[in-house]
């Protein structure tokens, strides 16, 4: 009779044991899921460019085909540029010049002060 119990209690412990780790499972897996989703989102928003700077003014294209994107002579008139024709998009910079990039970047750093 005391084999039947511990028989009956090693199954259910074990059921139970299964049962909390295949809910964990499942949780960490829906958790990377949406990770994935949301990874794929932003690359799907993002668009990779290129910046260049010639005669006083920034050049900015996009780094896959070189087609153009904006220009201006300012780093805000890039960046308004870039946010009108691309609303929806968010500009990741690939390649370029440094000194035009480092300007664009410390004009971004002051927005967010």
């Amino acid at each position: 009779m005391l084999e039947i119990m511990f028989a009956i209690m090693a199954f259910l412990s074990g059921f139970a044991f299964g049962w909390v780790l295949r809910r964990s499972f499942r949780e960490l897996v829906d958790e990377v899921k949406q990770e994935i989703r949301t990874e794929k989102d932003r690359i799907k928003n993002t668009l990779d460019i290129m910046v260049e700077y010639h005669d006083n003014r920034f050049f900015v294209y996009e780094h896959k085909n070189g087609v153009f994107v904006c220009q201006g002579n300012t780093p805000k008139e890039v960046c308004d540029a870039f946010s009108h024709r691309y609303p929806e998009k968010i500009a990741h910079v690939v390649s370029g010049d440094l000194d035009a990039i480092e300007k664009i970047k410390t004009y971004l750093d002051n927005l967010e002060d």
